[in-house]
């Protein structure tokens, strides 16, 4: 597990690279508007959403117990790029103080709408493949609001597009079929 776990690390690593880069083509407007495609959500508030699941996760990993449902909400991920940025070396940071061979390490979640006993019982891995998953979703809906919602984008901000949003699996399936 620990090579596999050591791989997920990587891409999810690769991911948030990829927005980070993102983010600082950005202007704070494009930023910040509101898109008709995206329901009248802005690039900062999927961005935001996303984020808050990996501060959930990393701060789990102290507690020993993460609950997504009650993450800390801040909206200065979705207004201020530059404190989103931040953020997300941050996140990237604490991503690497993981210990590849502690994958298969238990953790519980906790799922405030559920109704039952106790936490469900989950590992390391498992939740991060889940938040990577989760930013993988909202990464593939900025890049549509980005083609499709902001007047002209600009070179820099659609460089290197085609692997953006895109799933890792589907990156290995792509190159191994020789597209």
């Amino acid at each position: 597990m620990n090579a596999m776990f050591e791989q997920l690390l990587n891409s999810t690593d690769d991911m948030l690279g990829q927005l980070e880069e993102l983010i600082s083509s950005l202007d704070e407007e494009s930023f910040c508007r509101p898109l008709d495609v995206l329901q009248k959500a802005s690039v900062g508030e999927h961005l935001r959403h996303s984020l808050e699941f990996f501060v959930a996760y990393l701060g789990g990993l102290q507690a020993g117990e993460v609950c997504y449902d009650r993450r800390k909400r801040d909206p200065r991920l979705q207004t201020e790029p530059d404190f989103a940025i931040e953020t997300i070396g941050e996140i990237r940071e604490g991503l690497r103080k993981i210990d590849p061979e502690n994958g298969d390490e238990s953790i519980n979640l906790d799922v405030e709408w559920l109704e039952g006993p106790g936490p469900i019982r989950s590992t390391l891995a498992r939740e991060l493949h889940y938040i990577q998953d989760h930013l993988l979703h909202h990464s593939a809906l900025i890049k549509v609001g980005i083609f499709h919602g902001l007047e002209n984008p600009t070179v820099r901000q659609i460089r290197d597009m085609e692997k953006f949003g895109v799933a890792p699996s589907t990156l290995a399936y792509q190159a191994s079929a020789g597209n």
